[in-house]
């Protein structure tokens, strides 16, 4: 067993990154040249998500494997109906949006490494969702970049966001295996997030061991303040009242030896 190292050099770091970087905007090109063949897998509907995520919803709503994610959300933000915000984080989030209620969420966004829809499959997107009276808009960008989040927190003008939830699959092939790389977009989540807010993540599987550990020092030291259940791959993160500033990341006595 070997412990998980944090203070790899800066320097190293940076290179690493940069390559990763440079692997991603190669998977940017092939997902242009194969966007056909994906749009399905990047647009996917309510129920799909509810299916990857009903593990890790409260007891009450785990056991509805495609119902279940609806109604934890809409039950959990009812008190602020017509004003939730929500974000798909890794897709253009029409079909996840389309699945809720008419009227719960004010505004809607879809961040995507690429923009891969033609300007008819646009139109047509846009009016299926005004006749569904849905306000939502694709934001192009990569999810490691704070350039994307300063661009949502531009367009939400000092407002904080309900629902976040990022479900890459075959983007997770792209992202660094380094647990500090992969916690920064959470950070980034966890600060534009409204009080009683909810994050629904799924992790690259080098992470699992490091999330274990991150989750227990939660449960451990901020049990009232925040809510956080990991299953597998997935996890849930809910802001609760009083909740810290910045999300609380793992010091060395936290990190435990992994396998």
């Amino acid at each position: 067993m070997e412990k998980y190292n944090l203070s790899n050099e800066k320097g190293i770091r940076k290179q690493f990154f940069k390559k990763k970087l440079e692997t991603i905007e190669l998977y940017k090109q092939k997902t242009i040249n194969d966007r056909k063949d994906i749009y399905g897998i990047w647009d996917s509907n309510l129920e799909s998500f509810s299916s990857a995520f009903h593990c890790v919803l409260p007891e009450r709503y785990e056991k509805d494997q495609f119902t279940g994610l609806k109604n934890y959300i809409e039950n959990d933000l009812k008190e602020t109906k017509g004003s939730n915000i929500g974000v798909e984080v890794g897709g253009i989030g029409n079909n996840l949006f389309r699945g809720f209620s008419k009227d719960f969420f004010k505004k809607t966004y879809g961040i995507t490494l690429i923009e891969h829809r033609t300007e008819e499959e646009k139109r047509k997107d846009e009016n299926l969702n005004s006749s569904l009276g849905m306000n939502h808009k694709v934001l192009e960008g990569n999810l490691l970049s704070k350039n994307i989040y300063n661009t949502l927190e531009k367009e939400l003008n000092n407002k904080k966001v309900n629902f976040i939830i990022e479900r890459m699959i075959g983007g997770h092939d792209t992202i660094p295996n380094d647990f500090d790389i992969i916690s920064k977009p959470l950070k980034l989540w966890y600060r534009i997030l409204e009080e009683n807010g909810i994050i629904l993540m799924e992790i690259p599987p080098i992470s699992y061991g490091l999330i274990q550990n991150w989750v227990e020092m939660i449960e451990e030291i901020y049990k009232s303040k925040l809510e956080v259940k990991f299953y597998n791959n997935v996890i849930r993160l809910k802001k609760l009242k009083d909740a810290p500033k910045e999300l609380p990341v793992l010091k060395s006595k936290h990190i435990k030896e992994i396998k």
